[in-house]
């Protein structure tokens, strides 16, 4: 049975960080593949400026052409509607139904996974694999009752935000080791989203 990772998230833009979590996914859990996951419409980012779906989805694909075991889908082009992982998870169901998914988070979302859509439902049909900053001290959520459905790994801090990067361009900065080589031009080119 194939191991398919999920990495679900905003990309706004795509960078190193996004990519390494990826990478250390595929070796800790022994998985598959890793498929990158831009959100459509994103429920928790009403407040941001948001780059077009369209060039989210390219600069994710520019960046991954030669990594291999990851890939990137547009499953969560969902016009006009917020995107949960619920209704993600019922499309990957029909694509992949032979597959273990494992869902990939940071440890900041731990205690905020019972407030997502339909949480239980989503623990009941992925595994979720957790990256931690240290070795994880999991009496801080020892009043969670979902804690044995997480698989915890230990990562080494990045400390490179989509947020920042956002700001670097608006500011005409250096974002070189921020982004990939590969990308680094294109993503100068987006000031305008930006100002």
């Amino acid at each position: 049975m194939k191991k398919i990772g999920i990495l679900g998230g905003t990309f706004n833009p795509v960078h190193l960080g996004h990519l390494q979590i990826a990478k250390n996914a595929l070796e800790a859990a022994n998985l598959d593949s890793v498929i990158l996951f831009p959100s459509k419409n994103p429920p928790h980012k009403n407040n941001e400026i948001v780059l077009p779906f369209e060039i989210r989805l390219e600069l994710i694909e520019e960046s991954i052409k030669n990594e291999p075991g990851l890939s990137v889908s547009d499953l969560d082009d969902r016009e006009g509607k917020e995107t949960y992982t619920y209704y993600l998870l019922q499309k990957l169901k029909k694509r992949y139904p032979n597959a273990e998914l494992y869902f990939i988070i940071g440890e900041d979302n731990v205690s905020e996974l019972k407030t997502w859509y339909k949480y239980e439902y989503l623990l009941e049909h992925l595994k979720f694999i957790v990256f931690t900053r240290e070795t994880a001290n999991l009496s801080k959520w020892q009043n969670l009752d979902y804690l044995s459905k997480l698989d915890f790994y230990q990562m080494k801090p990045i400390n490179i935000s989509s947020s920042e990067i956002r700001e670097k361009i608006k500011n005409h900065q250096i974002i070189k080791g921020l982004v990939p080589e590969i990308i680094e031009n294109k993503i100068k080119k987006l000031i305008k989203y930006f100002e």
